[in-house]
């Protein structure tokens, strides 16, 4: 792994469910944390959809190794 290659700062969040003090539940997204990564441009598209143009990228994004992440939760990236 060349560390200098991960020069892009990306942002993890976690999918969680909160108890409110009334008891009903709220679904939102909590930061995992800010780590340094590679990106990877792989492909990319454009089409139309339902009469809107739609454009799709997709990357590879290498971070190094962290406890907190797992592969049994659902995050997002902010890139």
């Amino acid at each position: 792994m060349n560390l200098g290659k991960m020069d892009r700062q990306i942002l993890v969040e976690k999918y969680t469910t909160t108890r409110t003090d009334s008891g009903s539940f709220v679904k939102s997204w909590s930061l995992v944390g800010t780590f340094w990564a590679k990106i990877d441009f792989k492909s990319g598209s454009e089409g139309l959809e339902s009469r809107q143009e739609q454009g799709v990228q997709i990357r590879n994004f290498t971070i190094r190794y962290c406890k907190a992440l797992t592969l049994n939760e659902m995050y997002r990236l902010k890139y």
